[in-house]
């Protein structure tokens, strides 16, 4: 439980420093301060995926007696909602940026960090209905 609590101190941290970095470039150099913004978002979606991977490997290993029924019941449903609603913001992201055109670094992390968000939350989805 403390490492859970160390790891996410040190999220708040990293974040905490990549928004002050961000609004001292902002009026000086705002190509940089995008980026900075645009990478911060990827780390945040890639630990969090990474952490979602691991949980769901854990949770399959540990030896549960319960029955295997599916039942959908309203939180299952809110669940299936939501991730449609994150679906439907990703490929209208996705779309967006594919329209525009991939030509500097900003699109390729903005399409990159849509993608990525689309597969987490369809891993945590599967989590929270397992």
């Amino acid at each position: 439980s403390t490492t859970g609590l160390f790891f996410g101190i040190f999220v708040v941290l990293l974040t905490i420093i990549s928004l002050i970095t961000y609004f001292i470039y902002k009026n000086s150099n705002e190509h940089i301060s995008i980026i900075i913004s645009e990478i911060t978002e990827l780390l945040l979606v890639i630990i969090s995926m990474i952490i979602s991977i691991l949980i769901y490997i854990k949770y399959r290993t540990v030896k549960f007696s319960y029955k295997l029924t599916f039942k959908m019941d309203y939180n299952e449903m809110l669940c299936i909602v939501g991730l449609f609603g994150i679906y439907l913001f990703g490929f209208y992201s996705i779309i967006a940026i594919l329209d525009k055109g991939v030509e500097s670094n900003v699109e390729i992390l903005s399409l990159s960090i849509q993608i990525l968000s689309i597969v987490e939350s369809t891993i945590q989805t599967v989590i929270i209905i397992d």
